[in-house]
């Protein structure tokens, strides 16, 4: 996840808010990983475009990444 950039997108008006679950955290399939509130059920055009402005430039605001099978390698120092 990008925080300086979800921050920023929650500071575009204090209607709208992201919230997501924190980086690095484990998820499973079907899992919500996050919400997008507007506070007063409904926000103007300008609140909007600017929002659709702020995420065209700011893609994508998060990542989901499979674990990636790996090899277990131990490294011994003489």
């Amino acid at each position: 996840m990008k925080a300086k950039a979800v921050n920023n997108f929650n500071s575009i008006n204090e209607a709208v808010t992201l919230g997501l679950v924190p980086s690095f955290q484990h998820v499973e399939k079907n899992q919500m990983i996050g919400t997008l509130k507007i506070i007063p059920f409904a926000i103007s055009g300008g609140v909007m475009n600017e929002i659709e402005k702020f995420s065209s430039i700011h893609q994508p605001l998060f990542n989901l990444r499979p674990y990636v099978k790996r090899l277990p390698c131990l490294f011994r120092r003489s």
